[in-house]
C-alpha cells in the first residue's frame, strides 16, 4: 500500500468514523480483487471537494466493492472510475459541507433541530420555512435543491403546499420529500412527491432520501 500525502495536510468535512469505515471497505474490496501487488492512494484538493483516488487496475468489481460504494453514495459522496487498464483509478469525492440547500417546511422547532443535527456533517444545509405559505417563495429565493415537507401543520396541510409547489413555475421541478407521521406514500407520489419518510426519521434514511431525490 503506497499513500501519497499532500503537502501541508488537508481538511475535509465528514464524519471521521464514517470516513474510516468506508475507506477501509473500499481498500479491502480493491485489495481482494486486485491482480497487482500494490494499491496506490492519493488525496487531492479541488474546488468541487476533496478527491480520494485509489488505483483500480484490473480489479474485479465484486459485491464487496459495490456494497462499499452504495454506503458512500448514501453519505452524499460521489465516485467515478477513470482511465483504463493499468492506469485505471477509482475516485471518491467528499462533498463540501453545507453546499446544497434543503428547504424544511416544518412547524415543529424540535423536528427542525433534529434535521440540523442529522445534516451537520453532510453536504446539506437545512433552511427553515417558518410558515408553509412561504415555501414556494423561500425555495425559489434560496435555490433549494430539495424540499422536505411535513403534512400536519396549523396554517394549512402539506398536501396543499405540495400542490402549490408543483403548480408554481419556479418550484415545479424541485423534488419534494414528505416527512410526516401520516403514512400515505401512495397519495404523496400521486401529488408529485419523489420520496416519503414516516416519522420518526433516522439519519441514514434522511441522507439516503436526499441523495435519491437528486440523482
Amino acid at each position: 500500500l503506497v499513500y501519497d500525502q499532500p503537502e501541508g495536510g488537508m481538511i475535509a468535512s465528514a464524519d471521521p468514523g464514517m470516513v474510516g469505515e468506508i475507506v477501509t471497505q473500499l481498500l479491502s474490496a480493491l485489495i481482494q480483487g486486485a491482480r497487482r501487488p500494490s494499491i496506490e492512494v492519493g488525496l487531492t484538493a479541488h474546488p468541487d471537494g476533496t478527491y480520494l483516488e485509489m488505483s483500480a487496475a484490473d480489479t474485479d468489481q465484486g459485491d464487496l466493492l459495490h456494497s462499499a460504494l452504495r454506503v458512500a453514495e448514501a453519505q452524499g459522496w460521489r465516485h467515478e472510475f477513470l482511465g483504463e487498464g493499468s492506469a485505471r483509478r477509482l475516485r471518491v469525492i467528499f462533498p463540501r459541507r453545507g453546499e446544497r440547500r434543503v428547504l424544511v417546511v416544518e412547524d415543529n422547532p424540535a423536528a427542525f433541530a433534529l434535521y440540523q443535527r442529522y445534516l451537520a456533517e453532510s453536504e446539506w444545509s437545512p433552511i427553515l420555512a417558518p410558515s408553509p405559505r412561504e415555501a414556494g417563495e423561500l425555495a425559489s429565493a434560496h435555490r433549494a435543491e430539495v424540499v422536505l415537507l411535513d403534512i400536519m401543520m396549523p396554517e394549512t396541510d402539506g398536501w396543499r403546499v405540495l400542490q402549490a409547489l408543483r403548480l408554481d413555475p419556479r418550484t415545479r421541478e424541485v423534488p419534494v420529500i414528505i416527512c410526516s407521521v401520516v403514512n400515505d406514500p401512495e397519495l404523496g407520489r400521486a401529488l408529485g412527491a419523489v420520496g416519503y419518510l414516516t416519522k420518526p426519521v433516522t439519519r441514514p434514511a434522511l441522507l439516503e432520501a436526499l441523495q435519491a431525490a437528486t440523482q
